[in-house]
């Protein structure tokens, strides 16, 4: 009798058609979301710098599991509470999502910096102070962080101030706003401290050296760019670090790579 009662329970249409429902609105949403995230906030390769693609899964599995298994288990249309019960599911769906999306909204990569020898990804949660002024030369409505540069003082005083900060797990000059410039009036150092494109595209043995060098190769093409022309210069990142191409004549910006720069 009780397999019997389980295998009607499976069976049953209207339960199977509602989780469907709930399967395929959920999946609709996770999609717009994952659009946004990966075309707006995190756009390759800094999706994989920051770490997100497991954030993501984890959120796109849970939203598009536990929801709709959830309205399989209580759906019964001769429940008296059947409306109330969905509704605090999909309530709790709901809020999950929120928290989630924020989250990672807030998480999201604002400023590739460069300072002294090197470009670092700095999230919005990283700058001091954490709500800075509008910047005139930070572009807006550009998807994805953007290239600024971090001018380091001229003071002694200031200078060891932030080496303080920086090894008393404070803020590092990367994230101090009040020495944010344009990219463009430090592009000069990027030059006098970028290695030599030949380093990169040195080919080894190994697989990882192969398909190093079909990336460079295929945005010099793409570029119009000899090797000669092009500098790398590492850039420090949350999870995996990149390395950030640039023209040898005037610093500037030819493309991200997701290669390791070291």
């Amino acid at each position: 009798m009780a397999d019997r009662g389980i295998l009607s329970f499976l069976k049953d249409r209207a339960r199977r058609w509602a989780a469907f429902v709930h399967l395929l609105g959920s999946a609709i949403v996770i999609s717009v979301i994952v659009i946004v995230v990966l075309n707006q906030w995190y756009p390759f390769p800094y999706n994989n710098a920051m770490g997100v693609n497991r954030i993501l899964f984890i959120l796109v599995s849970c939203d598009l599991l536990i929801g709709p298994l959830l309205t399989f288990l209580v759906f019964d249309t001769k429940k008296a509470s059947l409306k109330l019960d969905l509704s605090a599911i999909i309530l709790v769906q709901v809020i999950a999502l929120i928290y989630g999306v924020h989250s990672i909204y807030i998480a999201r990569p604002a400023f590739l910096v460069f300072n002294i020898d090197m470009f670092t990804v700095v999230t919005r949660l990283d700058l001091v102070p954490s709500h800075p002024e509008k910047f005139p030369f930070e572009k807006k409505g550009v998807p994805g962080p953007q290239f600024i540069g971090a001018m380091r003082p001229g003071s002694q005083t200031e200078r060891d101030a932030i080496l303080y900060s920086s090894t008393h797990g404070g803020a590092d000059l990367p994230q101090m706003t009040k020495y944010f410039r344009p990219y463009s009036e430090l592009s000069s150092e990027a030059v006098s401290h970028g290695r030599p494109l030949d380093k990169l595209l040195a080919v080894g043995s190994t697989k990882e050296d192969l398909v190093t060098g079909t990336k460079i190769n295929r945005i010099l093409k793409e570029k119009g760019l000899l090797a000669s022309e092009v500098l790398f210069v590492p850039m420090k990142a949350k999870v995996r670090d990149l390395t950030v191409l640039i023209r040898k004549v005037d610093g500037s910006i030819v493309d991200t790579i997701d290669v390791e720069p070291w």
